[in-house]
């Protein structure tokens, strides 16, 4: 039951993050059809699935990692990192128009990440391709962050 409760919450407080950057940025979808998108954007109802699929992925990969890793505080402290700029993004990419800030905190995002995978790769498996839905989604979310940069700068 212990075990149960600690993947729940993992996997509770992405989405929870995730609903609350919806909900505070719920003109998401028509600041996504005013701006110029890189070639390879998705269509705009891709991004509630795709998001829950990784937040899901971001949860259960941290959870299968905990205790298996040199030290918990380093998987726990790459999970805050990612749940703290997950909550800033929305707001610096629909809120506020920060394309260029949206990318560096999704860079964050992907590098905390990016530990995370090396970290696990050799040691837990399970972590490693639980959490990769994630990090391919955050590979995806760095191009569109970027090329939303390049083509929405301001001169």
């Amino acid at each position: 039951m212990k075990k149960l409760a600690k993947l729940l919450i993992f996997i509770f407080i992405p989405l929870f993050i995730g609903f609350v950057g919806g909900v505070y940025n719920m003109n998401g979808v028509s600041v996504y059809l005013s701006i110029r998108l890189p070639p390879l954007a998705a269509d705009s109802i891709i991004f509630p699935a795709a998001w829950a699929i990784a937040f899901l992925s971001l949860g259960a990969g941290t959870f299968a990692g905990c205790g298996n890793i040199k030290k918990d505080w380093q998987t726990l402290f790459l999970y805050s990192i990612s749940v703290f700029f997950l909550l800033l993004r929305p707001f610096l990419f629909f809120k506020w128009g920060a394309y260029w800030a949206a990318y560096f905190a999704t860079a964050t995002i992907w590098s905390a990440g990016t530990v995370y995978l090396k970290e696990t790769r050799k040691t837990n498996k399970t972590a490693f391709y639980l959490y990769l839905p994630y990090m391919l989604w955050m590979s995806y979310m760095m191009y569109f962050s970027f090329g939303t940069a390049v083509m929405n700068e301001k001169l």
